[in-house]
């Protein structure tokens, strides 16, 4: 599991999967200044299951550390997966092609 710091002084735990892609994502939302709100899985105090909407920018700030807390580990596949597949849209280089030229584009009529 890892709480994941972020905002002024806020924080939640989630699986550790969780938290990787969730910061390789607001990474690459950052290099690509764009603005994204994520619903991510958590974990409460007394061991339920919530989300939290995090507000992703290009100034967003976020750390993970690891906790070792007792009961499963929080997973969630699809999460995860969906997560992955925006971090390889975003880091691909077609993608910052396409966001220079979308603009260019506006108001064209063909």
């Amino acid at each position: 599991m890892e709480r994941v710091h972020h905002g002024a002084g806020s924080s939640f735990v989630t699986g550790s999967d969780i938290a990787q892609v969730l910061i390789e994502y607001a990474r690459w939302v950052a290099v690509r200044g764009q603005v994204d709100i994520v619903s991510v899985p958590t974990r409460a105090v007394d061991g339920s299951i919530g989300r939290i909407a995090v507000l992703l920018t290009a100034t967003t700030q976020m750390a993970t550390e690891t906790m070792y807390l007792a009961g499963r580990e929080l997973t969630d596949r699809a999460f995860v997966d969906r997560m992955r597949a925006d971090v390889t849209r975003l880091s691909s280089p077609m993608h910052a092609v396409a966001a220079e030229v979308a603009p260019a584009m506006e108001g064209y009529e063909y």
